[in-house]
């Protein structure tokens, strides 16, 4: 009854956090500063081993996005909104120059899934392997490791929206790149705790308790990921960061099994 009870505010929460969040990318179409231009140019990836010409939205899809637009200022969706995303946007959008600048122009540039969307179904299947997180931190948090559950919930519900917008707007697009941004920090927050995690398997005991099956799972999803920063286009990269996100949240859910299990039994010493 009482795990019932917290994942019922965790789901709500969750989904406050996912609205809030969607909003603001939404919003940052209209309040990006003119500081930003230097995140509005196309980077290249230093090391990719093809070079990809992004092509401008099409006629069709930006049609569709104006009268979605109109839509949600008839129902009053954006000003509900517009101090949160204003606030967020130029928070954020300094560092994500920074960061930029620093990388050479790496780290916000993202794959072109043209001529897939959020609706073809290798979008929708792509978008789907999200829900590995969050079936992930269910678990974790029902068992009773309600950080690391919950931190990897977010994470997958912060990735599903960054992947959602760059299927939606195509590359080169400022709300992507401060979702990419916003994906970068939640996934480091799950990286430093599943690093933390380790550390105290592995403190003491000889290396005996440390999650060897989880770590060569993880050491897999890196290298699906790795190779979808080569191949960073079209269904290659769907299919690599797909496998990606599977794989990571498999070995998440090992993890944070073997933590729980070492607490249990230190508790009944």
């Amino acid at each position: 009854m009482v795990y019932g009870m917290n994942l019922l505010k965790e789901f709500q929460f969750l989904v406050l956090f996912v609205v809030l969040l969607g909003g603001g990318f939404v919003q940052s179409f209209k309040l990006a500063a003119p500081t930003s231009r230097h995140l509005l140019k196309e980077p290249t990836r230093p090391h990719g081993l093809f070079s990809v010409h992004s092509s401008p939205p099409s006629i069709e899809r930006t049609v569709i996005r104006m009268e979605m637009n109109k839509i949600g200022e008839s129902l009053g969706f954006f000003e509900a909104y517009e101090r949160l995303s204003s606030r967020v946007s130029s928070s954020i959008l300094p560092y994500g120059e920074r960061l930029d600048r620093f990388t050479g122009g790496w780290a916000l540039t993202y794959a072109d899934l043209s001529p897939e969307t959020e609706s073809t179904p290798a979008g929708v299947a792509f978008l789907a392997t999200n829900v590995a997180y969050a079936l992930v931190g269910i678990v974790l948090t029902a068992k009773g490791d309600a950080l690391y559950g919950f931190l990897t919930e977010i994470a997958g519900a912060v990735s599903f929206l960054y992947h959602y917008s760059q299927l939606r707007l195509g590359p080169d697009q400022l709300p992507v790149k401060i979702a990419l941004l916003i994906d970068y920090v939640s996934a480091g927050a799950v990286i430093l705790t599943t690093g933390v995690y380790l550390l105290a398997l592995g403190f003491g005991s000889g290396l005996e308790l440390l999650p060897w099956d989880a770590i060569v799972v993880g050491l897999l999803g890196v290298g699906a990921l790795a190779l979808g920063w080569i191949w960073e286009f079209g269904k290659p990269y769907l299919v690599l960061h797909s496998v990606w996100h599977v794989l990571s949240a498999y070995s998440g859910y090992l993890i944070g099994q073997a933590h729980l299990i070492n607490n249990s039994s230190i508790l009944q010493l």
